[in-house]
């Protein structure tokens, strides 16, 4: 995949390392050409150092042939800025942000731009969202046996009741995410656009979730 990273502080930097040594193609843009020091000499990617909302500089990342882009710089307003120009304007298929006032975080999802704002666990579920676009791991249960993971729904199950994700012994919905606020799964209710789904489901048979996962490469 070809990735764009907006912002090259901590929570950038290790998100450029981890997709990059798993073979991503890896753009990282800053103001400070300093901030590149945190990649190390062993990173594989390109850095360009120029603001982001300069188009010249979107330009330089390729953005037109971006995969993912991942907002990440201190600043939310630019966040905000640079993840609706990849969304509406080069029409980059998997926009994730970082936001840093949990309260901003309900104005993304709204708006369909995906994003976190635990800095405890920042990176690692940045670059899940960037490289797995359709679904996340949220936790694991016993050994690792059971798996709660968040799906973002493809939009051809908008419209249709929730019980048709469900599958007695293989999978069980635990809650819906819908702007902002988590539902309980009543099997009546029906998908809208946007929703998210925590679904309990063996570890070793998540990859069946994305028969209901968003194809950002479609969408």
């Amino acid at each position: 995949m070809n990735l764009i990273i907006v912002g090259c502080g901590r929570i950038g930097s290790e998100l450029a390392i981890a997709t990059a040594e798993e073979g991503h193609q890896v753009t990282v843009v800053d103001r400070s050409s300093e901030a590149f020091e945190r990649l190390g000499e062993s990173f594989s990617g390109r850095t360009i150092c120029g603001n982001i909302l300069n188009q010249a500089v979107f330009q330089r990342a390729d953005i037109e042939n971006a995969d993912g882009l991942a907002a990440v710089t201190p600043d939310d307003a630019t966040n905000f800025v640079v993840a609706r120009a990849a969304q509406e304007i080069f029409k980059v298929p998997n926009v994730v942000v970082r936001a840093y006032d949990p309260r901003r975080r309900e104005a993304f999802e709204h708006l369909g731009i995906r994003s976190i704002a635990t800095s405890l666990w920042g990176a690692r579920r940045l670059t899940q969202l960037l490289t797995h676009p359709g679904r996340l791991p949220v936790l694991t249960f016993g050994h690792g046996g059971i798996s709660l993971v968040e799906v973002f729904i493809d939009p051809s199950y908008v419209g249709e009741p929730l019980a048709k994700l469900q599958e007695s012994g293989k999978r069980y919905v635990a809650a819906v995410v819908r702007g902002g606020n988590a539902l309980l799964p009543e099997a009546d209710l029906i998908l809208q656009e946007n929703d998210r789904v925590i679904i309990s489901v063996p570890s070793d048979q998540i990859s069946s979730l994305d028969e209901f996962a968003i194809n950002v490469e479609e969408a």
